[in-house]
């Protein structure tokens, strides 16, 4: 789903003596992204995102109260200790059962099948309490995050440090959730309000222990406030329901990866079953799946579905990744782009490098269950055999260049250990077998080129002959152009950003613009700062059913243009709006300035606490409160007066 890219630039004040009845703030030079030739971000719109605190995502604050402002507070603390709500066994979508309906039938491969990676990839938190406590500095941003285990309960704090050591504030959550297998690893999530939360430490084998949580390396991570949508979570449960009242709020359906995720609803299967033990005709038709009986490209989609994640995905028009099912084409649900020539090695980038592998070219039968049984797991002893055996499907023992008493004298005569080595991957402290099948240098590359494709453009992994040129450009575009916008690490060419852009720009003139192409113009428009055009695209966005993801943006888009054009009435309803879509920090601080603008003082004090709630390190949010407070309540202006005053040493100290 497209989103916009987070910019985190230095918490700046809003002014010596608060914010007066204005939409006026002073503007500061924050975090700026690199120039494109066409590309011009301007140094205004980036200095009210530095004043503005332009982050992502949901913080907490202490439930113990050890910090002076925290305690002074006067709408109480977040609960992060009830009891998780968003897991729904019960509500399953349409056609679906769920595993313990298979079981009956199908207790071998439901006995097997538990005991993989695949079942084990989403869980409720009680086994990370077996996991050891922890404490982690993470130097850049002056925090120490700390493991907590209590009873069958674990704790994750983040302690917010001035530079003498001392605690300013301090967030505690109680983790509900467990993503991973932990083969490689285990990130632990909370629920709070209804929405799900990601920690910022994750736990990694291999023994390496507790860490920052991938993308949390840098000085600009999002601690506690990084949100769980239900794209996240695809590739970890089997089902998950939106919210029928937002959809980036979602209630997962059935835990586990299990058997309809790759053979489709088993409704049907299980009623025409059942009508044949008991002897009776029926009129259902079995929809059931079984990959053996698929085209080659169908059956890889299975796979595809979550272990082809390149640097974008754009899905055919009005679906998302849930949309995909089993026996079609991923091709017929998404197409996934990686940047030409990038060769890095992730943590989930097998398919565009098995299929850059002489192997998989020149076979028209291999695909991953070549190598792997999803229903089993094999131990290390019995994976070494398996892979061999895989490989003498068309090499043999006498094909290889190395004498074989070397090899089993080396590895055991493992292919897999020099055709396909274990290797860092760039994104997790975890190693993983790189599956470009061939020969690797001394670096650990593969010898063979790599597929480089348009220059400075995007590669499409799958083969996309079945869809028309329309819909080719169509998803190339989008791409392109929301790359361009939310990764700095993406360079396009003019000619092909221009390309891009033209295509889009014709869509819309000829009335054939989706949802996901306005929106795709609408963030190029405001990257350029052309204020007109993407407040054109924002108002087309804003009250499409089923739209909650692109809706906020656009929101966020409208409220703040017409906040900074001093049109408070319009940006009051925006910023209403938009903190029932999502929780953000930004979004109630910039609330509570449009409140105080309209009159109501104790609203915008409610909106600029929860900021604070939200986000503790919020320097304009506490200098609004200690201008609210000064004359009424001078102990709590003067607590929030030291905290703004300490996280602005902390912020020169840091950069």
């Amino acid at each position: 789903m497209s989103q916009r890219r987070s910019k985190r630039p230095h918490r700046k004040s809003a002014g010596t003596d608060g914010v007066d009845r204005t939409t006026s703030v002073n503007r500061q030079q924050g975090e700026t992204r690199s120039r494109r030739p066409w590309i011009v971000v301007g140094v205004g719109l980036l200095a009210l995102f530095a004043t503005l605190g332009w982050w992502f995502g949901l913080f907490g604050v202490s439930d113990r109260q050890v910090m002076h402002w925290q305690a002074t507070l006067s709408v109480p603390p977040v609960d992060s200790g009830s009891a998780p709500t968003l897991v729904k066994l019960q509500d399953k979508p349409p056609g679906h059962i769920g595993i313990e309906n298979c079981r009956g039938c199908h207790q071998d491969k439901y006995d097997s099948f538990v005991k993989t990676a695949h079942f084990q990839s989403f869980t409720m938190a009680d086994r990370l309490a077996k996991l050891p406590e922890a404490s982690v500095v993470h130097q850049p941003t002056s925090r120490t995050y700390s493991v907590e285990n209590d009873g069958d309960a674990q704790w994750h704090v983040e302690t917010l440090l001035d530079p003498e050591g001392e605690p300013i504030s301090q967030t505690r959550r109680r983790m509900d959730f467990a993503f991973g297998s932990g083969i490689h690893g285990i990130t632990p999530a909370y629920e709070v309000d209804g929405w799900m939360m990601q920690s910022p430490l994750t736990w990694y084998a291999e023994g390496v222990g507790w860490a920052m949580s991938p993308g949390y390396e840098g000085n600009a991570h999002q601690a506690f406030e990084r949100l769980i949508v239900k794209e996240c979570v695809f590739c970890h449960v089997g089902q998950a329901q939106p919210d029928p009242q937002n959809e980036l709020r979602f209630r997962v359906s059935e835990m586990r990866i299990s058997c309809e995720r790759c053979h489709g609803g088993g409704q049907s299967h299980a009623e025409v079953m059942t009508a044949l033990d008991e002897g009776r005709d029926t009129d259902v038709e079995d929809t059931i799946v079984n990959p053996a009986n698929l085209s080659r490209d169908a059956a890889e989609a299975v796979c595809q579905q979550c272990h082809l994640q390149a640097a974008m995905y754009v899905n055919a028009t009005g679906q998302d990744v849930w949309d995909y099912r089993p026996g079609e084409t991923l091709v017929a649900n998404r197409t996934d782009f990686a940047i030409a020539g990038d060769g890095s090695h992730r943590i989930v980038n097998h398919v565009e490098q098995l299929h850059d592998s002489r192997c998989y070219i020149e076979s028209e039968t291999m695909t991953c269950v070549t190598c792997h049984d999803p229903h089993h797991r094999e131990s290390p002893t019995e994976r070494v055999a398996l892979y061999r055996e895989a490989c003498f499907q068309c090499h043999s023992n006498e094909s290889c260049g190395v004498d074989l008493a070397v090899r089993q004298d080396r590895n055991r005569n493992d292919c897999s250990e020099c055709h396909m080595p274990s290797l860092p991957t760039r994104d997790v402290h975890a190693a993983l077998h790189h599956h470009t099948i061939g020969v690797f240098d001394d670096q650990g590359r593969p010898r063979q080129n790599k597929q480089s494709g348009p220059e400075g453009g995007l590669n499409a992994i799958l083969n996309q002959d079945t869809l028309s040129k329309a819909e080719i450009d169509r998803r190339r575009a989008i791409a392109t152009i929301e790359l361009s916008v939310n990764d700095p690490a993406f360079q396009p060419a003019q000619d092909v950003l221009v390309d891009a852009s033209t295509t889009l720009m014709q869509a819309v003139g000829e009335g054939k613009a989706d949802r996901r192409m306005r929106n795709a113009l609408m963030l190029l428009a405001d990257q350029m700062e052309q204020s007109p055009v993407a407040q054109q695209m924002a108002r087309t966005l804003i009250d499409e059913p089923d739209n909650d993801a692109l809706r906020s943006i656009a929101l966020e888009i409208l409220g703040t243009e017409a906040f900074k054009a001093g049109d408070n009435a319009t940006a009051l309803d925006a910023f209403e709006r938009l903190v029932k879509l999502r929780q953000r920090s930004n979004d109630y601080y910039i609330l509570a300035l449009c409140l105080r603008n309209a009159g109501d003082d104790d609203g915008s004090i409610q909106a600029a606490e929860t900021a604070l709630r939200l986000s503790p390190d919020f320097i304009a949010a506490h200098e609004l409160l200690a201008f609210y407070f000064q004359d009424n309540d001078p102990e709590k202006a003067e607590a929030h007066l030291n905290a703004a005053e300490t996280l602005g040493r902390i912020q020169t100290t840091s950069h």
